[in-house]
Protein backbone atom coordinates (compact mmCIF):
# COMPACT_ATOMS: atom_id res chain seq x y z
CA UNK A 1 0.00 0.00 0.00
CA UNK A 2 2.62 2.72 1.02
CA UNK A 3 4.48 1.77 -2.42
CA UNK A 4 1.98 2.96 -4.44
CA UNK A 5 2.58 5.89 -6.91
CA UNK A 6 1.28 9.39 -6.05
CA UNK A 7 2.75 10.59 -8.89
CA UNK A 8 -0.25 11.00 -11.24
CA UNK A 9 -1.55 13.93 -10.02
CA UNK A 10 0.20 17.41 -9.74
CA UNK A 11 2.14 18.34 -6.86
CA UNK A 12 -0.37 21.29 -5.90
CA UNK A 13 -3.50 19.50 -6.18
CA UNK A 14 -2.02 16.90 -3.66
CA UNK A 15 -1.22 19.51 -1.53
CA UNK A 16 -4.64 20.85 -1.84
CA UNK A 17 -6.17 17.14 -1.55
CA UNK A 18 -4.38 17.22 1.50
CA UNK A 19 -5.49 20.26 3.27
CA UNK A 20 -9.12 19.61 2.26
CA UNK A 21 -8.56 16.27 4.50
CA UNK A 22 -6.39 17.70 7.20
CA UNK A 23 -8.95 20.96 7.62
CA UNK A 24 -12.43 18.21 7.15
CA UNK A 25 -10.79 15.84 9.96
CA UNK A 26 -9.88 19.17 12.36
CA UNK A 27 -6.21 18.73 12.17
CA UNK A 28 -4.68 22.29 12.25
CA UNK A 29 -1.03 21.01 12.70
CA UNK A 30 -1.51 19.19 9.23
CA UNK A 31 -3.46 22.11 7.98
CA UNK A 32 -0.25 24.28 8.89
CA UNK A 33 2.27 22.12 7.24
CA UNK A 34 0.37 21.68 4.46
CA UNK A 35 0.20 25.70 4.05
CA UNK A 36 3.39 25.82 4.41
CA UNK A 37 3.96 23.61 1.31
CA UNK A 38 2.31 25.41 -1.30
CA UNK A 39 4.87 26.79 -2.83
CA UNK A 40 3.56 30.55 -3.05
CA UNK A 41 5.69 31.64 -0.01
CA UNK A 42 8.09 32.41 -2.69
CA UNK A 43 5.18 34.47 -4.23
CA UNK A 44 7.42 37.87 -5.49
CA UNK A 45 9.85 35.15 -6.98
CA UNK A 46 7.46 32.86 -8.74
CA UNK A 47 5.74 36.72 -10.24
CA UNK A 48 9.47 37.44 -11.77
CA UNK A 49 10.12 34.24 -13.23
CA UNK A 50 6.53 33.65 -14.61
CA UNK A 51 8.05 36.50 -17.04
CA UNK A 52 10.54 33.76 -18.80
CA UNK A 53 8.64 31.73 -21.24
CA UNK A 54 10.08 28.52 -20.24
CA UNK A 55 8.77 28.91 -16.41
CA UNK A 56 5.46 30.08 -17.99
CA UNK A 57 4.81 26.87 -19.83
CA UNK A 58 6.04 24.61 -16.74
CA UNK A 59 5.74 25.69 -13.82
CA UNK A 60 2.34 28.53 -13.64
CA UNK A 61 0.81 26.34 -11.77
CA UNK A 62 2.85 27.84 -9.12
CA UNK A 63 1.50 30.99 -8.53
CA UNK A 64 -2.42 31.34 -7.38
CA UNK A 65 -1.92 28.46 -5.11
CA UNK A 66 -2.62 30.39 -1.72
CA UNK A 67 -5.68 31.98 -3.40
CA UNK A 68 -6.66 27.62 -4.66
CA UNK A 69 -5.82 26.45 -0.93
CA UNK A 70 -8.50 28.93 0.77
CA UNK A 71 -10.89 28.07 -2.15
CA UNK A 72 -10.48 24.67 -0.78
CA UNK A 73 -10.81 24.81 2.88
CA UNK A 74 -14.13 27.30 2.07
CA UNK A 75 -15.63 24.47 0.24
CA UNK A 76 -14.72 21.76 3.23
CA UNK A 77 -17.48 23.26 5.15
CA UNK A 78 -19.77 21.48 2.92
CA UNK A 79 -18.54 17.96 4.14
CA UNK A 80 -16.69 18.51 7.62
CA UNK A 81 -19.14 21.86 9.10
CA UNK A 82 -17.65 25.25 9.33
CA UNK A 83 -16.21 25.09 12.57
CA UNK A 84 -13.64 23.41 11.06
CA UNK A 85 -13.61 25.72 8.05
CA UNK A 86 -12.85 29.21 10.58
CA UNK A 87 -10.17 27.23 12.91
CA UNK A 88 -8.55 26.14 9.34
CA UNK A 89 -8.30 29.85 8.09
CA UNK A 90 -7.39 31.03 11.60
CA UNK A 91 -4.59 29.03 11.39
CA UNK A 92 -3.12 29.72 7.67
CA UNK A 93 -3.34 33.42 8.36
CA UNK A 94 -1.35 32.94 11.17
CA UNK A 95 1.54 31.62 8.44
CA UNK A 96 0.50 34.28 5.73
CA UNK A 97 -1.00 34.65 2.74
CA UNK A 98 0.22 35.99 -0.17
CA UNK A 99 -0.76 39.37 -1.74
CA UNK A 100 -3.64 38.99 -4.01
CA UNK A 101 -5.00 36.14 -2.43
CA UNK A 102 -8.26 37.70 -1.47
CA UNK A 103 -10.25 39.60 -3.95
CA UNK A 104 -11.77 42.28 -1.43
CA UNK A 105 -13.38 44.57 -4.00
CA UNK A 106 -14.69 41.10 -5.80
CA UNK A 107 -16.18 39.53 -2.35
CA UNK A 108 -17.66 42.70 -1.12
CA UNK A 109 -20.03 42.60 -4.62
CA UNK A 110 -22.28 39.57 -4.15
CA UNK A 111 -23.76 37.94 -7.18
CA UNK A 112 -28.29 38.13 -7.35
CA UNK A 113 -29.64 34.99 -5.88
CA UNK A 114 -30.99 34.04 -9.30
CA UNK A 115 -27.08 34.45 -10.90
CA UNK A 116 -26.04 32.11 -7.88
CA UNK A 117 -28.84 29.77 -8.39
CA UNK A 118 -28.18 29.43 -12.42
CA UNK A 119 -24.42 28.89 -11.52
CA UNK A 120 -25.30 26.13 -8.95
CA UNK A 121 -27.75 24.94 -12.02
CA UNK A 122 -25.28 24.68 -13.84
CA UNK A 123 -22.60 22.80 -11.73
CA UNK A 124 -25.16 20.53 -11.36
CA UNK A 125 -25.75 19.75 -14.65
CA UNK A 126 -21.75 19.27 -15.19
CA UNK A 127 -20.82 17.31 -12.63
CA UNK A 128 -24.01 15.10 -12.48
CA UNK A 129 -25.23 14.51 -16.30
CA UNK A 130 -27.31 12.24 -17.05
CA UNK A 131 -28.11 11.73 -13.05
CA UNK A 132 -29.14 15.23 -13.36
CA UNK A 133 -32.61 15.16 -14.16
CA UNK A 134 -33.30 12.21 -12.01
CA UNK A 135 -31.83 14.06 -9.06
CA UNK A 136 -33.62 17.27 -9.27
CA UNK A 137 -37.40 15.18 -9.79
CA UNK A 138 -36.42 13.81 -6.62
CA UNK A 139 -35.58 16.50 -5.02
CA UNK A 140 -38.56 18.76 -6.03
CA UNK A 141 -41.49 15.99 -5.25
CA UNK A 142 -42.68 15.84 -1.56
CA UNK A 143 -41.79 12.22 -0.49
CA UNK A 144 -40.56 10.21 2.57
CA UNK A 145 -36.85 9.65 3.22
CA UNK A 146 -37.10 6.17 1.39
CA UNK A 147 -37.95 8.42 -2.11
CA UNK A 148 -34.88 10.20 -1.30
CA UNK A 149 -32.54 7.25 0.08
CA UNK A 150 -33.79 4.58 -2.67
CA UNK A 151 -30.07 3.26 -3.34
CA UNK A 152 -30.70 -0.78 -1.80
CA UNK A 153 -28.00 -0.06 0.96
CA UNK A 154 -29.63 2.91 2.16
CA UNK A 155 -32.03 2.34 5.49
CA UNK A 156 -35.90 2.72 5.40
CA UNK A 157 -37.88 5.35 6.98
CA UNK A 158 -41.13 5.14 7.96
CA UNK A 159 -44.07 7.74 6.68
CA UNK A 160 -43.39 10.47 9.84
CA UNK A 161 -40.36 10.80 8.54
CA UNK A 162 -41.36 12.97 6.12
CA UNK A 163 -39.42 16.27 4.55
CA UNK A 164 -39.95 18.75 2.35
CA UNK A 165 -37.92 18.22 -0.84
CA UNK A 166 -38.34 21.09 -2.53
CA UNK A 167 -36.83 23.33 0.40
CA UNK A 168 -33.69 20.37 0.38
CA UNK A 169 -33.18 21.00 -3.48
CA UNK A 170 -33.29 25.14 -3.02
CA UNK A 171 -31.04 24.39 0.10
CA UNK A 172 -28.42 21.74 -2.03
CA UNK A 173 -28.82 24.45 -5.36
CA UNK A 174 -28.38 27.73 -4.11
CA UNK A 175 -26.01 26.63 -1.08
CA UNK A 176 -23.06 24.16 -2.19
CA UNK A 177 -23.32 24.27 -5.60
CA UNK A 178 -24.19 27.74 -5.93
CA UNK A 179 -22.67 29.80 -3.71
CA UNK A 180 -19.54 28.22 -2.53
CA UNK A 181 -18.77 25.42 -5.39
CA UNK A 182 -19.13 27.79 -7.89
CA UNK A 183 -17.16 30.78 -6.94
CA UNK A 184 -15.04 31.86 -9.45
CA UNK A 185 -11.37 30.82 -9.38
CA UNK A 186 -9.19 30.82 -11.93
CA UNK A 187 -6.81 28.37 -10.67
CA UNK A 188 -9.21 25.93 -9.66
CA UNK A 189 -11.07 23.40 -12.09
CA UNK A 190 -14.48 21.51 -11.28
CA UNK A 191 -12.39 18.38 -11.75
CA UNK A 192 -9.67 19.54 -8.79
CA UNK A 193 -12.63 20.66 -6.77
CA UNK A 194 -14.14 17.00 -7.18
CA UNK A 195 -10.92 15.66 -6.29
CA UNK A 196 -10.70 17.70 -3.22
CA UNK A 197 -13.81 16.91 -2.10
CA UNK A 198 -13.14 13.35 -2.18
CA UNK A 199 -10.30 13.67 -0.25
CA UNK A 200 -13.15 15.34 2.48
CA UNK A 201 -15.70 12.13 1.56
CA UNK A 202 -12.80 9.99 2.43
CA UNK A 203 -12.54 9.76 5.97
CA UNK A 204 -15.81 9.60 6.16
CA UNK A 205 -18.72 6.64 5.96
CA UNK A 206 -21.08 8.36 3.41
CA UNK A 207 -21.08 5.80 1.11
CA UNK A 208 -24.06 7.42 -1.26
CA UNK A 209 -22.06 10.55 -1.40
CA UNK A 210 -18.65 8.91 -1.97
CA UNK A 211 -20.05 7.24 -5.11
CA UNK A 212 -21.77 10.70 -6.10
CA UNK A 213 -18.95 12.59 -6.26
CA UNK A 214 -16.60 9.61 -7.76
CA UNK A 215 -18.96 9.76 -10.66
CA UNK A 216 -18.60 13.52 -10.50
CA UNK A 217 -15.03 13.67 -10.88
CA UNK A 218 -15.04 11.23 -13.92
CA UNK A 219 -17.96 13.98 -15.35
CA UNK A 220 -15.28 16.71 -15.01
CA UNK A 221 -12.20 14.88 -16.22
CA UNK A 222 -10.58 12.96 -13.11
CA UNK A 223 -9.02 9.64 -14.15
CA UNK A 224 -9.42 6.53 -12.40
CA UNK A 225 -6.19 6.29 -11.63
CA UNK A 226 -6.53 10.12 -10.06
CA UNK A 227 -9.30 8.94 -7.85
CA UNK A 228 -7.18 5.98 -6.79
CA UNK A 229 -4.36 8.38 -5.66
CA UNK A 230 -6.37 11.05 -3.80
CA UNK A 231 -7.77 7.82 -1.87
CA UNK A 232 -4.45 6.21 -1.27
CA UNK A 233 -2.86 9.66 -0.51
CA UNK A 234 -5.93 10.05 1.93
CA UNK A 235 -5.44 6.94 3.67
CA UNK A 236 -2.49 8.18 5.32
CA UNK A 237 -4.15 11.36 6.88
CA UNK A 238 -7.51 10.16 7.61
CA UNK A 239 -8.02 8.65 10.91
CA UNK A 240 -6.89 5.22 11.40
CA UNK A 241 -10.59 3.31 11.16
CA UNK A 242 -10.70 4.11 7.94
CA UNK A 243 -8.65 2.80 4.89
CA UNK A 244 -9.35 2.85 0.69
CA UNK A 245 -10.48 -0.58 0.54
CA UNK A 246 -13.65 0.92 2.84
CA UNK A 247 -13.96 3.74 1.09
CA UNK A 248 -14.49 1.47 -2.18
CA UNK A 249 -16.62 -1.21 -0.66
CA UNK A 250 -19.79 0.14 0.36
CA UNK A 251 -22.15 -2.27 1.86
CA UNK A 252 -23.92 -3.38 -1.39
CA UNK A 253 -21.92 -4.99 -3.81
CA UNK A 254 -23.97 -3.61 -6.64
CA UNK A 255 -22.75 -0.10 -6.02
CA UNK A 256 -19.10 -0.93 -5.66
CA UNK A 257 -16.79 0.59 -7.73
CA UNK A 258 -13.82 -0.15 -8.83
CA UNK A 259 -10.77 2.43 -8.93
CA UNK A 260 -7.45 1.69 -10.20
Amino acid sequence: YLNRRFDVIPPHLRILALLAAHTCAGNLTRVAIDWSYLPEVFFFLLLLLSSFSFFSRSYSYLLGNHAAGLEIVLQTGIFGGFQKVINALETIHIIGVSPGAINVEKETKPESRATVIQNGTNLLKLIYKKQYTRLRLVYNTHNTLPHLTSLPHSPLHSEKDEVDAPDIDKLIVEFPYGRILSRPCDKLTPKERELCSLACLAGQIVFPQMHSHILGALNTGASMQEIRSIFDQTGTSSPPQFSPAQILTPPNASHRIRVG
